[in-house]
């Protein structure tokens, strides 16, 4: 860092994190370079290498963030379905989540893309608070799966991973579909996301 930069010890990381994830959603992740975000941020070229070693440390970084915000998101609705026992009523709130999740990723395109793109995972070089975050992301679905599956909610749920995992996937389809106007009108989503539902329910 130059003796010219604005930024207080200990708030430079936090601060190019932020600028980062604001260039993310203007410029794409392809145009997004530590050279223009220390450019943006007012900053020697070398002061980010201090906080991310390179582009892909930066990109788990942003990332990471994402992946904070969903999994409050999980929190805030996937904890309710687990205290319900009403089959009908855990239906009925699997889809409203649903629905929500689809809306989020509608509103954030840039970092939803980068949360689920090879640009994270095809190299296998994740950080490590990278991969622990998206797992427990994933893992509370599994367990409201599991608790779905407790409530015999599901048609054929012998397999509580594969049944996981086949309607995650069925969603982050959607969600692409979605952001990369497969469907540009909404109520197609919406009722696509029904119907996958309906040949899973019981």
């Amino acid at each position: 860092m130059t003796e010219k930069s604005p930024y207080h010890h200990g708030e430079l990381e936090q601060a190019l994190l932020t600028l980062a994830v604001d260039m993310l959603h203007e410029v794409g992740v392809e145009k997004l370079s530590i050279r223009k975000l220390a450019d943006v941020a007012g900053v020697s070229h070398s002061a980010p290498y201090y906080h991310f070693a390179n582009k892909q440390g930066l990109l788990c970084a942003i990332a990471y963030r994402g992946f904070e915000g969903q999994l409050s998101f999980q929190q805030n609705l996937l904890t309710q379905i687990l205290s319900i026992d009403d089959k009908t009523l855990a239906q009925k709130a699997l889809q409203d989540f649903i629905q929500q999740y689809l809306q989020m990723a509608i509103e954030q395109p840039a970092m939803y893309r980068l949360m689920y793109s090879r640009h994270i995972w095809e190299a296998g070089d994740q950080t490590e608070a990278l991969k622990q975050i998206s797992y427990q992301s994933y893992q509370l679905w599994n367990d409201v799966i599991r608790h779905m599956v407790a409530l015999e909610a599901f048609h054929h749920a012998d397999d509580i991973q594969r049944m996981a995992q086949a309607i995650w996937a069925n969603l982050h389809g959607l969600c692409h579909f979605a952001i990369d106007g497969v469907y540009v009108n909404p109520s197609d989503i919406k009722e696509m996301s029904k119907t996958a539902l309906k040949m899973v329910f019981a």
